[in-house]
Order: C-alpha cells, then sequence, then structure tokens
C-alpha cells in the first residue's frame, strides 16, 4: 500500500526554503519516494482550505514512508524549514488495491478533499454516486479514508482523499459535467469538504 505526503506550505524566508527543499529532495529520494505535485497554482475548488503552494509526495509503502520519517535527512531539513516556512504535514495511507502510475511524461491534475461527514447515509449515497463519475472520466483515487499521521503542524483533517487524473481534458469534463453538479447536491446535508485542484509534476521528470 502507498504512502502520500499531504505539505500546505506558507515561504517566510525564500533563501533559506531553497536549502530547505534541496535537504528534504534527498529525504524523499532516499526512501523512494517521488512528488506528484510541488506547485504554488492551488485552486480552491470548495471551502476554506487555501494553501499558498501544496507538495504531494507519494512512497510506496509504510516502511519507506516511516523509515523517511525517521531518517537524519528529514530531521535536518525540519531543522532548516523551523526558519524557511510554515508547514503542516500529514501522512496519509494510499486506497486498496492501489492504482498502476501513469506513463512517464503524463501531466495530471490531483483533486485533494479534506472530508468532514456529518450524515452518514446521505454520505454514502453521494459517495457511490460520485465515485462511478470518478472512473467514468479517467479519475482514480490514490487515497480514501486512508488512516493518516500529522507530522508538522496543526492542521487536523476528518477524511483525506486524493484523486488523480491523467490530463487537463479529463478534469475539465469532470468539473463541468452535470454529474458534478449533482454529486455536490447529493452531498448538501451529508458532508462539509474544503476541497483544492493542483496540477501534478510531470511523471518521470527530475527535480531542479
Amino acid at each position: 500500500m502507498a504512502v502520500y505526503l499531504i505539505a500546505d506550505i506558507r515561504v517566510i524566508n525564500p533563501p533559506r526554503y531553497t536549502e530547505y527543499r534541496a535537504v528534504m529532495r534527498r529525504a524523499v529520494f532516499a526512501h523512494g519516494g517521488r512528488y506528484l505535485a510541488r506547485t504554488d497554482e492551488v485552486v480552491v475548488l470548495e471551502g476554506n482550505w487555501a494553501p499558498p503552494r501544496l507538495v504531494i509526495i507519494e512512497f510506496p509503502d509504510r516502511a519507506s514512508a516511516s523509515a523517511f520519517q525517521a531518517g537524519e535527512d528529514f530531521a535536518r531539513a525540519r531543522d532548516v524549514c523551523a526558519n524557511a516556512a510554515m508547514v503542516d504535514m500529514v501522512l496519509v495511507e494510499g486506497a486498496q488495491p492501489a492504482p498502476p502510475s501513469l506513463p512517464p511524461g503524463s501531466e495530471a491534475y490531483y483533486v485533494v478533499s479534506d472530508i468532514r461527514v456529518i450524515n452518514e447515509e446521505r454520505f454514502a449515497e453521494y459517495r457511490r454516486f460520485a465515485s462511478a463519475e470518478v472512473v467514468k472520466l479517467g479519475g482514480r483515487y490514490l487515497v480514501r479514508d486512508g488512516a493518516f499521521e500529522v507530522i508538522a503542524g496543526c492542521w487536523e483533517p476528518h477524511r483525506l482523499s486524493i484523486v488523480e487524473f491523467p490530463d487537463q481534458a479529463s478534469i475539465d469534463a469532470r468539473l463541468a459535467s452535470d454529474e458534478y453538479e449533482r454529486s455536490r447536491d447529493l452531498r448538501i446535508n451529508a458532508a462539509m469538504v474544503d476541497r483544492l485542484l493542483v496540477k501534478g509534476w510531470p511523471q518521470g521528470a527530475g527535480l531542479e
């Protein structure tokens, strides 16, 4: 089972943050991680969550994520980050079975949601409908209600999901569809959602 790191980042010292990024990349790559998204172009689709910068990292399994978290490079990155940025960071378990990776060069889009359920029965109805439409348009759930751990900052999410869309056309079709509006109607009185859209880092590309 893959494990995902989601980081909400507010840079306060750009030169120091550049140093932090270099140390953090070493920590991620040393434990088999790969960057899915790293961007300050964050679109708020719903709710009040509006991070200035969002990073999504995938680790192949729990052991790799745990080794990353316990490693010296991550400890060093946290020390550097203290004077570089304010960071809220969680590790969350991925969905099972995990979908296959996209082909090299793919430029995926990710919809990240923090969901607070207020009516479980109505939420289950909404989820059945929404899930079918996500899959129909090429979306894949990377995270869906996985157990999570806060490893930096004070963000306390409720339920997390990450949906990956393979390209611009698929996410545009989803957001413009009648089914998307229908799913939002079904969610009324079922859940409160903070939802973001970010463009992914090209699959297989290196980081400068």
